[in-house]
């Protein structure tokens, strides 16, 4: 496997026991010593909140339901095949958009009910407007805020070579070409190391995003106090 591509499955894998959420102040905090395991709930954990300051109860960041997916992920690029990579890394985003989607709504007291049926009814494009009509930004101006300017930029290049590949059955890139003069022409790339490496890049990148948003949207918020 290439060395960089190593590096950042390493980096990836080890997102799963960096970052946690504080179930008193929302907080999400990359500190892999916040996640001390609590004595009296197996499996769970409990410690002082560098956010908040108060002891109590923490949640694993990002869901753990996506190590699954991170552990694809490194397998994909280990056999070499970057359109599995870049595929995943997407669907991941995704997933963290529902997440997203789900916090704002319940932190705003939204019946459960409500809630549910919000986000097994609408696409993932019309999340994305939910997101919007909520925050009052964009997912442009919510990844900027975070410090991830070129996140969305990131964010389309990969949805364009995963769609020609879901429209196409090829795993290709364009890639400009000059002939001679002023004259240049574009042809079909097949993806390779660089791709895999955009895409691992990305996912990291795209969990910090979210567990910035996170904590920025930690508090829980009375509908008629907006």
């Amino acid at each position: 496997m290439n060395e960089k591509i190593k590096e950042r499955c390493e980096a990836l894998l080890a997102l799963i026991n960096d970052y946690s959420e504080c179930w008193s102040c929302g907080q999400v905090i990359r500190d892999a010593s916040l996640l001390v395991p609590d004595t009296l709930n197996p499996g769970k954990y409990r410690s002082v909140c560098t956010a908040c300051k108060k002891e109590t109860m923490r949640t694993l960041f990002p869901p753990r339901e996506l190590k699954h997916l991170f552990e694809i992920i490194v397998e994909s690029a280990e056999m070499n095949r970057p359109i599995l990579v870049l595929v995943l890394s997407r669907t991941v985003f995704e997933v963290m958009i529902d997440a997203l989607l789900y916090r704002l709504i319940e932190r705003r007291y939204t019946d459960s009910e409500i809630g549910d049926s919000v986000m097994s009814n609408t696409n993932y494009h019309t999340k994305l407007k939910i997101i919007r009509d909520i925050t009052g930004k964009t997912l442009k101006d919510l990844a900027k805020k975070a410090g991830h300017d070129k996140l969305t930029a990131t964010l389309e290049e990969l949805t364009n070579k995963r769609n020609a590949f879901l429209h196409e059955g090829i795993a290709t890139k364009p890639e400009k070409v000059d002939l001679v003069s002023k004259f240049s022409t574009v042809r079909q790339k097949p993806l390779g190391d660089e791709d895999a490496l955009q895409a691992i890049k990305f996912t990291i990148d795209a969990i910090d995003f979210f567990a910035k948003t996170f904590s920025e949207n930690g508090n829980w918020i009375h509908p008629f106090e907006e």
